[in-house]
């Protein structure tokens, strides 16, 4: 504390005294007493225990004691007392510790806390560095809008720092916080580095990379916080937890996403201060209209930590929207049919991720749809991909380990979707297992026993036995997963009874889509494939598929 200042990530704070007595003192007594009025809020007071002087205890000379001691201090009629309190994490405005004699006011200290990190400890940094940031390309030349181009192709130029860096400049800001010297450019160059550990396919930092740049200093947790009516108090916790974070904004000029460190409250409590790479400045939330949709979680070594680190992250890029249910049934995600949002799994969150264009205001061109679940427990979850237009989407899951480090990933490419089309898929995890999770269809067309048995034909579309479709409709799309232990030599397929085996293609462990012809009226697809159970014996996974044309 400096100044009569103090700051809501400091530990304690305290008052000293010495308590004096002349040896023909009968008894004499000090109290202290703390009052808090706080910025915002009703007036609080707390105190300490009474301390008392005796002039002899048991024999012994001059003794001081207060409730909750294990013993008498004794032989002086002088002591030095430091009465402190925990004031992390408590409410900020004006403190004043008072010390009384015998019920008179001898002593009084007034200080005040702030709901911020101290700026002393804080860089400010700008993304304002032409430095080439991750792999992602554009059309040289092209300009409101950029087109995005594989790099490597002729005629394209990379994206710089100064265009897409203030993700990776707000992490750089925050390490700095916790010790770590790390500036846009060489944080970038170890995110390329570490592959899909790094950057996302479309250039979105994976969160975990900044925190492998600090070779354990730092740890990184999960999305968040979710939902709305919630984030203000969450972000407050967690800042006086584990200081300032990345929070992701909207630029309400240009719609554009962004992200600028948040490090607190302003002093009349009315919004967010922050230190914004755009320009380098540090300024308040309002910039952003007072809005925020998330942030992303680091702590540093001078926090325990009590809170899961491994968890799962799901990312979509599509025109679609992703719901996972987790083995216990609880919800996150989105779903457009029903318009219903979901945040029920514990220590989850989902949300929009994008990296606006800083040099030209253009929005992302491949936002991701991002769901996070920290410190989720072993078993099956179940994805369900909601398509909201037509087209492709990609899917992968993240496997975050116990410390908080990229582990490996899954992947499922170009995958075709409709508006209204639901797909479902299962993906079996386990915190402590060697063995990436994998994505397999969700629906396994029911029937035999034992269960295992259906895991050898199992679908992500459709996620029923019997599906209606509009009148007019000529095709249906089957995606298709095989099991591991399939004899593909064995599938047998057919349509309304005729022979359709050459539409497809399975191999174990693989798996496929395809496009089955329909007719107006009731369409029944029978597949089946011999494979090899659970306990060693070979049988049969029969499932018969009906699509009713309307």
């Amino acid at each position: 504390m400096s100044n009569n200042r103090a700051y809501y990530r400091d530990a304690f704070t305290a008052i000293t005294y010495t308590a004096n007595a002349s040896p023909g003192t009968a008894s004499k007594t000090w109290d202290v007493k703390g009052t808090i009025v706080p910025t915002t809020g009703s007036t609080s007071e707390f105190d300490w225990p009474t301390m008392t002087f005796y002039p002899q205890v048991a024999g012994y000379p001059y003794c001081f004691y207060t409730p909750g001691w294990a013993y008498y201090i004794c032989g002086s009629t002088s002591i030095y007392i430091t009465a402190y309190t925990n004031s992390q994490c408590q409410p900020y405005g004006n403190w004043t510790f008072a010390v009384s004699e015998d019920g008179g006011l001898v002593g009084q200290r007034s200080f005040d806390m702030f709901g911020e990190v101290p700026p002393e400890d804080l860089t400010i940094q700008s993304q304002n560095s032409q430095h080439t940031y991750d792999t992602i390309c554009y059309v040289t030349g092209s300009s409101s809008p950029r087109v995005d181009a594989a790099c490597g192709t002729p005629n394209t130029t990379r994206y710089n720092i100064h265009q897409k860096g203030c993700a990776i400049t707000s992490a750089a800001m925050v390490l700095n916080y916790h010790g770590v010297g790390a500036t846009p450019d060489p944080l970038d160059d170890h995110l390329v580095s570490l592959g899909a550990a790094g950057y996302t396919k479309t250039g979105k930092v994976m969160w975990s990379g900044p925190a492998d740049y600090s070779g354990g200093v730092v740890r990184s947790f999960w999305l968040g916080p979710k939902p709305a009516d919630t984030q203000d108090s969450v972000v407050k916790d967690r800042i006086c937890r584990y200081g300032p974070q990345a929070m992701a904004v909207t630029n309400p000029a240009t719609k554009t996403e962004h992200f600028v460190m948040v490090t607190g409250r302003t002093e009349n409590d009315a919004t967010w201060k922050i230190y914004d790479p755009a320009g380098g400045v540090i300024t308040t939330l309002a910039a952003y209209s007072d809005k925020y949709h998330g942030t992303r979680l680091y702590a540093g070594q001078r926090v325990t930590y009590i809170d899961p680190l491994n968890r799962l992250i799901f990312r979509l890029y599509s025109p679609a929207e992703i719901v996972v249910t987790a083995p216990d049934g609880k919800k996150t995600g989105f779903d457009p049919i029903k318009n219903l949002r979901y945040g029920d799994i514990p220590n989850s969150a989902y949300e929009i991720e994008a990296l606006g264009d800083n040099e030209i205001g253009q929005p992302d061109n491949h936002p991701e749809k991002v769901l996070d679940i920290g410190g989720g427990v072993d078993g099956e979850y179940v994805v369900q991909v909601i398509g909201t237009g037509t087209g492709t989407y990609d899917l992968d899951v993240t496997r975050v380990n116990a410390n908080g480090n990229f582990q490996d990933q899954t992947e499922i490419t170009g995958i075709p979707i409709e508006p209204g089309v639901v797909h479902q898929y299962s993906v079996s995890y386990s915190a402590g297992s060697g063995t990436p999770p994998t994505f397999i269809g969700g629906y396994d067309g029911g029937g035999q026993r034992p269960a295992d048995v259906n895991r050898f034909l199992r679908y992500s579309s459709p996620s029923e036995a019997r599906t209606s479709l509009p009148a007019g409709t000529t095709s249906a799309r089957v995606a298709i997963s095989y099991g591991a232990t399939i004899d593909p030599a064995t599938f047998t397929a057919t349509l309304n009874g005729a022979d359709v085996r050459h539409l497809f293609s399975p191999q174990a462990g693989g798996s496929q889509t395809i496009d089955v012809p329909l007719a107006a009226g009731s369409n029944t697809l029978l597949l089946s494939v011999q494979g090899l159970t659970d306990s060693g014996r070979v049988t049969t996974d029969t499932d018969r598929l009906v699509f009713l044309v309307q």
